[in-house]
């Protein structure tokens, strides 16, 4: 899959762990795990990746998709963030991207670590990833539809001030009569 649609995933899987538990450890594994698993899943969905780009601009491409998708999710997200936000975002974010570190690994690395990180992200990714489309345009479109209706899943999160607190409305700050 495309960078967006990782992105887009990771940040769900964070919103997520938001609503599932009350602890901050819990929701950074939570993140973590929902993140890691998300990528093997959308992974294993037959997509193009980037087979209509030259190698050398899937870096680019990459950051120009992910600022974009960032810009998208920043007002749906907004008005649902809960405390305690920011660690869980970045950490579900950072590994739904994870299994696509063998990418920069020959950028960032020296030669020969990046290579031997290239070799088994390869070796990681054969085991799950699915075969392309017939064609590119199909794969991109499987890429847009997935990454569209990630979107649309972080609408249906709560907004932060409709969220019950002690059984009252948030927006009430009366006794109740």
């Amino acid at each position: 899959m495309n960078a967006s649609a990782h992105l887009a995933a990771g940040t769900v899987a964070a919103m997520a762990s938001l609503h599932t538990s009350r602890t901050r450890t819990g929701r950074l594994i939570l993140a973590a795990t929902f993140g890691f698993l998300s990528h093997i899943l959308l992974d294993a969905i037959p997509h193009s990746d980037y087979v209509f780009l030259p190698r050398q601009y899937f870096l680019a491409i990459s950051v120009i998709e992910a600022i974009i998708i960032v810009a998208i999710m920043t007002p749906i997200l907004r008005p649902r963030l809960m405390p305690g936000w920011r660690a869980p975002l970045i950490v579900g974010g950072l590994s739904a991207g994870l299994a696509d570190i063998k990418v920069l690994a020959l950028r960032v690395l020296p030669a020969e670590q990046g290579a031997l990180v290239e070799q088994y992200g390869h070796r990681f990714h054969s085991l799950f990833h699915a075969a392309p489309p017939a064609s590119p345009f199909t794969g991109l479109a499987i890429e847009v539809t997935f990454t569209l209706a990630l979107l649309l899943l972080l609408t249906r999160f709560p907004r932060a001030a409709s969220q019950p607190v002690s059984g009252y409305d948030a927006r009430y700050s009366g006794t109740p009569g």
